[in-house]
């Protein structure tokens, strides 16, 4: 591939493949608009797959090409001249949290003050305190994922406490018997 594309002056080897992929996107961006100028949307379908393939290859190059950065730097935090600031961190992934036990724990914290001892007299003060202590430890945001199905098991109507805004579609594709 890297022998059909012509050289840009003053650009590395190793970025050629680079430049060439960034072309391809640029063609097939303009081809995607033209089908859907045209309605084909059986077409846009058929290359949706292979599209999809492709930004799978890159994510495993992408990888790859962090986890050699990683294995080669010299040292934790590099500079490279024309690009800027590399620092290598080591990645913690956290699973299986025991969140019934330790959100029983936070309630139980907020709700018994941790200097007095005193327990609030009214409800209020105590789901104040207690909102108080999950909003420091929980993503408790705009955008925090509450369970629809759950709501509405409890009695909440979801569109009561947000805001809903319907902005494009999720397309699944799912392969046909015989399809490539």
């Amino acid at each position: 591939m890297t022998n059909n594309v012509e050289k840009v002056a003053g650009l590395p080897e190793q970025q050629q493949p680079v430049l060439a992929l960034r072309e391809a996107i640029a063609r097939m961006s303009d081809s995607v608009r033209a089908l859907a100028e045209q309605g084909d949307y059986e077409a846009l379908v058929r290359g949706l797959e292979p599209l999809q393939q492709v930004i799978g290859d890159l994510r495993i190059i992408e990888n790859e090409a962090k986890r050699a950065i990683a294995d080669t730097m010299p040292d934790r935090k590099v500079t490279v001249e024309g690009v800027g600031t590399v620092e290598r961190r080591l990645k913690v992934t956290r699973k299986n949290w025991d969140s019934d036990e330790l959100l029983r724990k936070i309630v139980a914290a907020a709700v018994v003050d941790p200097r007095t001892g005193e327990i609030p007299t009214s409800p209020i003060e105590a789901a104040d305190r207690i909102l108080q202590e999950l909003r420091a430890c929980l993503p408790i945001t705009g955008s925090l994922g509450w369970r629809l199905t759950a709501l509405r098991e409890c009695g909440y109507d979801p569109d009561e406490w947000c805001e809903e805004h319907r902005d494009g579609y999720t397309i699944s594709l799912s392969r046909s018997k015989g399809a490539l």
